[in-house]
């Protein structure tokens, strides 16, 4: 379903349609329903098209005064559409990786890490020339919702982008990273699948090696941190519905609602603990039974 479309799409029906069009195509986590969809982009790669865009967008905010952007104008970009099978922007690359702004960004003193994309996107650049990317690979029979430190990250080298040129990024597996240090200089068109995986990893530049796991959904995070002040303020009255989280479809949101349960109430924690060991994740399970083993319950 569709929750925002721009209002600077008025003068562009046929771009309308298309983005209507993927709305009804795409499935969510079949990465080949993306691919079919999306065949039409390249048409809209055009200075002409995205002139009028502008124009459009830029003019609604010049003719009133009390227009602050709405939900098309945030601090990464210009949102075209955002539906709930996909993302469509204009934006700035405020990161060296193309993949949309995630929830949690890498730490800025860790100058060589290497992050991945969570979904499929095609994009490309607009900017005064060619722009260099590299390009990444993961192993594609490994499950990215388990975090694995023996997987490693393959450098498949650069390559440089004339402007407008389609970019296809095929992620979770495939990352794309900006290496021209003028990259700044360039607006990024962007058309991203939404994400079915629950985190992307961050891995040492030089080595592959994962350092670790960042969470992709805004709600896990959001969820996790209301989590974490329910712990600290020991509000006992919310532990229905922090059990209740125990079904969520997020792993990361089950174990953090473990991790609650057992700040708020011993003995339920050591019951949601207990009912956690036929979790269908592997964390879960692992982290359960250790965690019994070591409180003796």
């Amino acid at each position: 379903m569709i929750r925002h479309m721009s209002y600077a799409l008025a003068n562009l029906p046929k771009l309308a349609r298309f983005l209507r069009s993927l709305d009804e195509q795409i499935i969510l986590s079949d990465y080949a329903s993306f691919w079919g969809a999306v065949g039409e982009f390249d048409e809209f790669l055009r200075q002409d098209i995205w002139d009028v865009f502008f124009e459009s967008a830029i003019g609604k905010m010049l003719e009133d005064a009390s227009f602050k952007g709405g939900s098309d104008w945030d601090v990464h970009g210009f949102t075209v559409c955002d539906s709930d099978k996909f993302h469509f922007s204009v934006r700035s690359p405020k990161l060296p990786m193309v993949g949309r702004n995630v929830v949690d960004g890498p730490d800025s003193s860790a100058r060589s890490i290497v992050s991945s994309m969570a979904s499929p996107s095609v994009l490309s650049v607009v900017s005064d020339g060619p722009i260099t990317f590299n390009r990444f690979r993961l192993p594609s029979n490994i499950d990215l919702d388990i975090f694995d430190p023996a997987i490693r990250l393959e450098n498949l080298g650069s390559e440089d982008f004339e402007p407008w040129r389609r970019i296809d990024v095929h992620a979770p597996y495939e990352t794309l990273e900006i290496s021209t240090p003028h990259a700044g200089k360039c607006c990024i068109i962007e058309l991203e699948m939404r994400a079915s995986v629950s985190q992307r990893w961050e891995f040492d530049r030089e080595t592959g090696e994962p350092v670790g796991a960042v969470l992709v959904s805004r709600e896990a995070v959001i969820i996790r941190s209301m989590l974490e002040e329910i712990s600290r303020f020991k509000y006992v009255e919310a532990l229905g519905e922090v059990l209740g989280l125990l079904d969520h479809r997020d792993f990361n949101v089950r174990w953090m609602a473990v991790k609650c349960a057992c700040a708020l109430d011993r003995d339920s924690g050591v019951a949601a603990l207990r009912r956690c060991l036929n979790d269908r994740h592997p964390y879960i399970r692992n982290a359960s039974l250790s965690t019994l083993n070591a409180i003796g319950g």
